[in-house]
């Protein structure tokens, strides 16, 4: 729960409150940001610069790794966490890294650097990772980072602008949030080769959507949800589209 400095865990078949996870009475300032569950565990970063480990028959916190400045998106690859490091709440000196955590012992093994301020993540099927590079807003753009996650080396980067970003069935889902990159808000398939345009709009109904702020996929069925934040004031939206672009 942003800004609240808990992760509340609820029944998923239920709707029902199971317990708030406090990290605040932790560490003063421990407020989680993204989680990603794995094998168990779910990993959950917080502003603070850490990674905590939840156990999910306990729901206990049983470990905390220190990695990069104000992290933020996580992914997984075969046996390795891949942690977006912002630095977000250091402008202008931005982080630039992605952490990589051994899943097997729990520990920050290195860094790789992407580019100024990554926050999200995805990866593919075939040890891929891709990063957004969210820039500094004003002089250095935005880019999208392709990573073998097994080299841990950056294999191909190309300016676009995005602010979040999706691998399903060979494609990158990516979105463009007006406030973000400047650009009118859309959302867009990618190749995952060149990161040039299969579609310069996924959407193929009429459906507007003033502020694409969150995309996430359904792996069984392609169904495409869009979260729309409008103007971060008034109630926000949920939309969900099938493979094709059509709001079911």
């Amino acid at each position: 729960m942003n800004t609240t400095g808990n992760v509340t865990v609820i029944d998923h078949s239920t709707g029902l409150l199971l317990r708030r996870i406090n990290f605040v009475n932790l560490v003063p300032g421990r407020l989680p940001r993204y989680a990603i569950a794995h094998q168990g565990k779910v990993f959950v970063s917080a502003q603070d610069g850490t990674v905590s480990v939840i156990d999910t028959a306990s729901l206990d916190i049983t470990r905390t790794i220190t990695v990069g400045s104000n992290p933020e998106e996580m992914a997984i690859s075969g046996d390795k966490l891949f942690v977006t490091n912002s630095g977000g709440f250091n402008f202008p000196n931005y982080d630039s890294t992605l952490s990589v955590i051994n899943l097997n012992t729990l520990v920050e093994t290195g860094k790789i650097r992407v580019g100024i301020n990554p926050r999200k993540i995805t990866a593919d099927d075939n040890g891929n990772l891709y990063i957004v590079a969210t820039g500094d807003y004003v002089t250095v753009p935005s880019s999208i980072v392709k990573v073998n996650a097994a080299t841990e080396t950056v294999s191909f980067r190309a300016d676009t602008a995005v602010s979040t970003i999706r691998y399903y069935n060979n494609s990158l889902f990516v979105t463009n949030d007006f406030p973000y990159t400047g650009l009118s808000s859309n959302v867009r398939m990618l190749r995952i080769s060149d990161f040039s345009n299969m579609s310069a709009g996924f959407i193929a109904d009429a459906t507007a959507i003033t502020t694409p702020y969150g995309l996430e996929i359904d792996d069984n069925n392609g169904d495409v949800y869009i979260t729309d934040a409008k103007d971060f004031v008034v109630s926000g939206e949920v939309f969900c589209f099938d493979k094709l672009g059509n709001k079911r």
